[in-house]
């Protein structure tokens, strides 16, 4: 599909949506300004609970579909569907690449193909640990719990707050303490995605910020 799309000149993205929402923005501003020190470790922790009907329609139910439950279809589950867009948002946010990668995972009370519970370690270019873990069969959910520690503090996705911890000397912080940041709500990730593709398109280019890639 990629090298057809570069043949035929023909733009081709996956939708990302998350490293455009405004605490991702916000979060890498402040990975950018040395809040959190030098990064020691990223967690990504994703709980949901599909209901039967997310494998046929998804969560809207507005189109029948049977790509959900399949392998093959798929490529995969809750990794994949889910997960995957909080591990996109920390590489926009750092920078940071990983370079070694360890999973275990199963299908434990779903009836389905793919993976409804996973757990994975991390090695990132510069020696940083990450690890994860997500369901799509967690009995109460429980969002997310996303961070990025440092030397000097963390960076907490408390969906949909973001609240630092910092240890050094900030203004717009109270050291020693959790500050809730304010953050736009009201900034939309798939209309600014959108508009990035169309950017990208106009001006014959990859869409997305260059230095983490598209």
């Amino acid at each position: 599909m990629i090298e057809a799309c570069r043949e035929a000149g023909v733009l081709l993205s996956i939708n990302l949506i998350t490293r455009y929402s405004a605490v991702t923005c916000k979060g890498r501003d402040l990975v950018d300004q040395g809040v959190v020190g030098k990064i020691l470790g990223l967690q990504f922790h994703v709980m949901v609970d599909k209901p039967t009907s997310y494998w046929s329609g998804g969560y809207s139910g507005r189109v029948k579909t049977d790509w959900r439950p399949s392998v093959e279809q798929s490529g995969g589950g809750v990794l994949v569907m889910n997960l995957m867009q909080d591990i996109d948002r920390f590489r926009y946010m750092t920078g940071l690449e990983v370079v070694r990668a360890y999973s275990e995972y199963d299908t434990f009370v779903t009836d389905v193909e793919v993976e409804d519970y996973l757990a994975v370690t991390y090695r990132y270019n510069n020696g940083v640990i990450g690890n994860a873990t997500a369901s799509s069969c967690a009995k109460g959910r429980g969002g997310t719990g996303n961070r990025t520690l440092g030397t000097e503090g963390q960076i907490l996705f408390d969906s949909p707050r973001l609240r630092v911890f910092n240890t050094g000397d900030f203004e717009f912080l109270v050291a020693g303490e959790w500050n809730d940041i304010e953050v736009d709500l009201e900034q939309y990730d798939r209309q600014v995605y959108t508009e990035e593709i169309c950017r990208g398109r106009l001006q014959r280019q990859r869409a997305g910020h260059p230095r983490h890639g598209g």
